[in-house]
């Protein structure tokens, strides 16, 4: 019997192997190779062996799951193809990495170890392993910093690119940079660019100074490293310059650290930046770092702001500084120095991003003149910039206006915003604008003198001093047309108005009027909430009182917002109803939310327990009484059914998270209303000659 011709092999073993091979996954290719093996071809005398090319096939599709990687592990183990063993090993590493089977990896060393001497192929494997998706991060931190130390003793050469690859793995710390480092000066290997920087990111974020002066250095405003090779690329010095920054220990370091970027070099003594552009952007970094970091002082921001700011090539730098610091100096309550440098930035409105936008209306409003800020919005809808409304007027815009309005204690006028911005501004509401009510009302509540309260509950509202009646046109500002809404804004917003703020809306409190409203919100845009019922009673209306009312007189008001709500408009309704003395509804609030499928945070849980227990427990002797039965015991079992013990050992929430929700309700009741900060001498022709 002569042998088949070569052809005739190669055909036959193809055709025998082509349903593992040419399977679309690793699953299916696994699943055929038994009936591959049990094929009658006589080629195959050994059940268990595989063509190299057949291995090299599987290798390359990926695993589905650790079991799957597990048999491609076998099947690497079994194999006896010499010359491609290595390959099959640095391949193997890469799913045993990334499945954590790090015991199948101390296997693919050996193996490696056993079929080649060579250490490029060495090499090869540790960057595999140190570029493979991490899930165990201790193991594969001992695996490097076990193989760095066998390399250094045995001055095992190592490529630039396999360096790179540990630094920039999510298990690199400064232990393994400092290895990387000290094989380098063995093997008297110069970093590429890559590895400088993944060196300074690494150094810089341990606050190791010393050595990330080593990759990157300012002196007489030059830059320089361990490598001049990269001195002068921009794309380095962009690229270290936020972690160098980030090194930095105290504002005064970055400031000192920053001042060669300014060193003031002309014979006209004025502070000029270096002339590479790069230097630009350096500054603007600095700037920003500066700005975030709240231990800056005020004044040593404003200095470096105008060191360099009419320096700056483009509006675009120029604008992006301005409001850098405009935010930072805010934070530092400084207003008089917002308000000079948002006198710059005003000059430039014309290319204001929607962001920058919000920051100037925030900043205008924060000073005392939310009129200037209503001026400001006016313009981008129907005034000289509307040609740009499209692009900056987003209902975020009015957002941050009703929330700066919100942090001045101008709950009028949040209010006021909420029943007309549709016809004003021409921007739906949405469940931002809906949280940012919720809250004005809860805080509306502090502005409510009893007699006030009692009068206005019994419908005697016209009783009222003058100062706390309302017009008709404020009763119902929903109907008003847009050029009065727009009239009725100005006049609230007006610097001379004499109008005393207060917690009432359309003539009633103002959390009464937004219980209705978040009411019609929720049951007009999601029906079925009709059809679910509150799972469990209070035993009491609220903490002090002793019965139980339902939430009445609902009625459909003027609503636009469409949006899906968020869990922190649920939070802050649960927080409203409290205040109102109606926690009794939280209940079914939280099976709203469970029906729209919407996941509650912890601290919203937590607040609600805490809520809860003050209208539901009733005492330690009649709770015992009850047990499970009681009407506290059954809302933590039904929270509990609904959202899981959320990891925590005992129950839904831990004792921390209501502990911290008890402070967090002590703060709610205890918090006062701002009351609007006295106006920066802004006259209108500082708006006007901007």
């Amino acid at each position: 019997m002569h042998p088949a011709p070569p052809s005739a092999v190669h055909d036959a073993e193809h055709a025998q192997w082509a349903p593992v091979v040419d399977a679309p996954s690793l699953t299916a290719a696994l699943s055929a190779i038994p009936s591959a093996l049990a094929d009658s071809t006589p080629l195959v005398t050994d059940p268990s062996y595989i063509p190299p090319w057949v291995l090299l096939a599987l290798f390359r599709k990926q695993p589905a799951n650790a079991d799957e990687a597990s048999t491609t592990h076998a099947l690497l183990a079994a194999s006896s193809t010499p010359g491609l063993t290595p390959l099959f090993a640095i391949l193997d590493a890469h799913w045993v990495v990334k499945f954590s089977l790090f015991r199948s990896l101390a296997q693919a060393v050996k193996v490696l170890h056993g079929a080649s001497d060579d250490p490029r192929h060495r090499d090869l494997f540790l960057r595999v392993v140190a570029s493979s998706p991490v899930r165990d991060k201790d193991q594969v931190y001992e695996f490097l910093a076990q193989w760095l130390r066998s390399a250094i003793r045995e001055r095992t050469p190592l490529h630039s690119r396999t360096y790179k690859a540990i630094l920039e793995n999510r298990v690199a710390n400064v232990r393994i940079a400092h290895l990387v480092q000290t094989h380098m000066r063995l093997t008297k290997l110069k970093p590429n660019l890559g590895v400088a920087v993944a060196f300074i990111k690494l150094f810089a974020a341990a606050q190791d100074t010393r050595a990330m002066r080593l990759w990157w250095r300012i002196r007489r405003g030059q830059y320089y490293g361990d490598d001049l090779r990269h001195s002068r690329k921009p794309k380095f010095l962009l690229s270290v310059l936020r972690q160098a920054l980030r090194s930095l220990k105290s504002p005064l370091s970055l400031h000192n650290y920053s001042g060669p970027l300014l060193r003031k070099t002309g014979p006209d003594d004025a502070p000029k930046l270096p002339a590479e552009a790069v230097s630009v952007e350096i500054w603007l970094k600095a700037v920003q770092t500066a700005a975030v970091d709240l231990d800056t002082r005020a004044e040593r921001l404003l200095t470096l702001y105008h060191e360099g700011r009419s320096h700056l090539p483009t509006a675009y730098n120029r604008l992006f500084v301005d409001f850098v610091v405009i935010k930072g100096l805010l934070r530092r309550q400084d207003r008089g120095g917002a308000i000079g440098v948002l006198r710059n930035a005003m000059k430039m409105k014309r290319f204001f991003t929607g962001h920058q936008l919000c920051i100037a209306v925030e900043a205008l409003t924060k000073v005392g003149r939310p009129d200037l800020a209503l001026r400001l919005l006016l313009e981008f809808v129907d005034g000289p910039l509307s040609e740009r409304a499209s692009s900056v007027m987003y209902t975020i815009t009015i957002n941050s206006f009703m929330h700066s309005l919100l942090s001045i204690g101008r709950l009028d006028v949040v209010f006021f915003l909420w029943d007309t911005m549709e016809r004003v501004f021409l921007v739906d509401q949405d469940d931002v604008t809906f949280g940012i009510l919720l809250k004005a009302a809860r805080l509306g509540k502090k502005r409510e003198g009893l007699r006030q309260v009692a009068l206005a509950d019994l419908g005697l509202g016209r009783l009222l001093p003058r100062t706390l009646a309302t017009s008709e046109l404020e009763r119902a500002p929903y109907r008003l047309s847009r050029e009065d809404a727009i009239a009725g804004l100005r006049s609230l917003l007006s610097p001379g108005s004499r109008r005393s703020v207060t917690g009432f809306w359309r003539g009633e409190r103002a959390g009464r009027v937004a219980l209705r409203v978040a009411w019609q919100v929720l049951i007009g845009n999601y029906p079925q909430l009709t059809r679910i019922r509150a799972p469990f009673r209070a035993v009491r209306k609220s903490a002090e009182a002793q019965a139980v009312s339902p939430l009445t007189d609902l009625y459909h008001s003027f609503v636009g917002m469409r949006a899906d709500p968020s869990p922190g408009v649920f939070r802050a309704l649960i927080d409203l109803l409290a205040a109102e003395d109606q926690a009794g509804h939280i209940p079914l609030v939280l099976a709203w939310m469970r029906e729209l499928r919407v996941q509650p945070a912890n601290v919203t849980l937590a607040s609600a327990m805490v809520y809860w227990g003050e209208v539901a427990i009733e005492g330690p002797w009649i709770e015992s009484l009850k047990g499970a039965e009681s009407e506290y015991m059954q809302f933590v079992q039904w929270v509990q059914r609904w959202v899981g013990k959320r990891g925590t050992k005992d129950g839904v929430l831990s004792g921390q998270e209501v502990g911290e929700a008890l402070k967090r309700v002590k703060v709610l009741r205890e918090m006062q209303v701002m009351r609007p900060p006295e106006a920066e001498a802004l006259d209108d022709a500082w708006f006007d000659g901007l």
